[in-house]
């Protein structure tokens, strides 16, 4: 992404549009000038800049046309995030898919089995898996020492009902980013999600 001024000491910011542009068609750029003529507004727009600041401006200007356009970052970084959510309760993984998807894009995945969710996470690249401890087919904290080798860039979360030390520092060991005691409440792993995801880039707000 480039801010770039209208005004420049030896060229015009229209025709430094253009060729950046022209190099690129898919270079993302904001432009921050002085200058409010609409005709000139209008040119650049039509050049492919995807927001206009005029000056003066304040910072949440800046803040603002980066969350409006950040999908379009996130999309040439990769797409999408893709989450996993393993739980036996199915209440559980419905909930927090419900949760997830009225506030952000995102390709999410739910199972409710062990076995299945090591097979998903074995064929996926998942950004973050959220893995409930106790589960039918195969334990969470089994998985996640399964699939961690392969899968590095996996921020792995535990959900549980059993909260014991022991429990907690062998999921720490594993190199969990965090765990979350049950009953869940979807806000709080929800900003812990966010955080993750804006950190990788990849926190897209649902339209």
């Amino acid at each position: 992404m480039l801010f770039r001024s209208m005004v420049l000491p030896d060229k015009d910011g229209l025709e430094v549009l253009k060729e950046i542009k022209a190099k690129d068609a898919n270079n993302i750029v904001i432009i921050v000038s002085s200058k409010t003529d609409d005709k000139i507004i209008k040119t650049a727009k039509e050049l492919g800049a995807i927001e206009y600041i005029t000056k003066p401006f304040f910072r949440e200007s800046i803040r603002t046309a980066l969350s409006n356009n950040l999908y379009r970052i996130t999309a040439q970084d990769g797409g999408k995030p893709k989450i996993l959510i393993v739980d036996d309760e199915e209440e559980i993984c419905y909930s927090l898919n419900k949760y997830f998807n009225r506030r952000i894009e995102a390709d999410t995945v739910l199972t409710f089995d062990g076995e299945q969710a090591l097979d998903l996470i074995s064929k996926n690249k998942f950004d973050v898996v959220f893995m409930d401890i106790n589960l039918p087919g195969k334990d969470g904290l089994s998985i996640i020492e399964e699939a961690r080798p392969n899968n590095k860039h996996t921020a792995f979360i535990t959900v549980t009902g059993y909260g014991s030390q022991e429990l907690i520092q062998k999921a720490r060991e594993l190199g969990i980013v965090d765990y979350f005691r049950k009953p869940v409440k979807p806000e709080e792993i929800f900003a812990k999600l966010k955080s993750i995801l804006i950190a990788r880039g990849k926190y897209i707000v649902k339209k």
